[in-house]
């Protein structure tokens, strides 16, 4: 990601999906507070780059509720 950011530049959508992807990843370590803050990055650029109704935009917002979903289904109790 750090090489796309200096290559493409930080706002390249290229490097935008590789944030959004890292977030993921963060989430499945369970480095839960680094995936939020990325995942949020990754949203904020996006929509103001790309706009609120582009496709990817979207995405980023559906892995937001997915991870906030993994991060709530981590600390409840199982049954």
């Amino acid at each position: 990601l750090g090489l796309m950011k200096t290559v493409l530049g930080e706002e390249h959508p290229e490097a935008l999906t590789s944030m959004n992807n890292l977030a993921l990843v963060l989430n499945d370590q369970g480095k839960y507070e680094e995936a939020k803050q990325t995942q949020r990055q990754a949203f904020e650029l996006r929509q103001r780059m790309l706009g609120s109704d582009h496709r990817s935009t979207h995405q980023s917002r559906v892995n937001k509720q997915f991870r906030d979903c993994s991060l709530c289904r981590s600390i409840l109790p199982k049954s």
